[in-house]
């Protein structure tokens, strides 16, 4: 089955947009993680962000991530209005989703099922308020592929053999990965240890950037170096300072 391309979907619809401005139902897992998309996307919709994540413990957290995501929202620089709803927060409705997952390591199926549970939900809402349902019904049929991403067509990092654990990681160590989101503050960057590295803005390169755009996009193929690691909380600090590479 041939895969779906959403950023070339997403390229055509505001290529036919004109002079109108839709509303748009935009789910954020996070508030890092939504504002290069609340940022790009108000350019050309009204949205609405949908903060429905029961799969965040404790409840604590949950509230400290809600109240960043509005803080988000309000200090954005948007050209269309950008509106807030709160989900419903019932840790039970992610234990359920993954019953019998709960083995299986970050990146793999529980994850998948937690990113149906949430886009079951956004497609529900956007349902009743009457937008965005056919693409959401696609990415939800993507996700029902065991092991499936929608980032899939980007090439896979090509690490040494022995680099296999996030245990296995030193600071000095030099790998290549792969671009998997670009934000704000940097890029997260796949070095296949199952969980992404963060490449921070203030150590993408000895020159000053603007912003990470300039360098990196999704997708991109690039050498980091191990800036640092936390293996307790499963952190991953990456640098290309002093690195003699073609980018930066």
């Amino acid at each position: 089955m041939q895969k779906i391309n959403y950023q070339k979907q997403l390229d055509k619809i505001i290529e036919n947009l004109g002079d109108k401005v839709p509303s748009l139902l935009l789910h954020s897992c996070c508030a890092p993680c939504s504002s290069y998309c609340i940022e790009y996307l108000s350019q050309y919709f009204e949205i609405t962000v949908l903060y429905y994540n029961p799969n965040i413990y404790p409840k604590e957290e949950y509230l400290k991530r809600v109240e960043e995501q509005k803080r988000l929202i309000s200090q954005l620089p948007t050209k269309n209005p950008v509106d807030f709803i709160e989900g419903r927060y019932d840790d039970t409705e992610f234990y359920n989703a993954i019953k019998g997952l709960e083995h299986i390591k970050e990146g793999g199926e529980r994850c998948f099922a937690c990113y149906r549970l949430r886009l079951e939900e956004t497609a529900k809402l956007a349902k009743e308020l009457g937008c965005g349902e056919p693409t959401l019904e696609d990415i939800i049929n993507e996700l029902e592929k065991p092991g499936r991403d929608i980032r899939d067509d980007a090439p896979a990092p090509i690490l040494s053999t022995d680099v296999l654990d996030i245990n296995d990681l030193k600071p000095d160590m030099q790998l290549k990965g792969t671009v998997r989101n670009v934000v704000d503050f940097g890029c997260f960057v796949d070095i296949g240890v199952h969980h992404d590295g963060l490449l921070h803005i203030s150590e993408m390169s000895d020159r000053y950037i603007k912003h990470p755009s300039e360098l990196f996009k999704t997708g991109d193929v690039i050498e980091v170096k191990i800036k640092d690691v936390d293996t307790k909380k499963c952190r991953i600090a990456l640098t290309r300072k002093g690195m003699n590479t073609n980018k930066g």
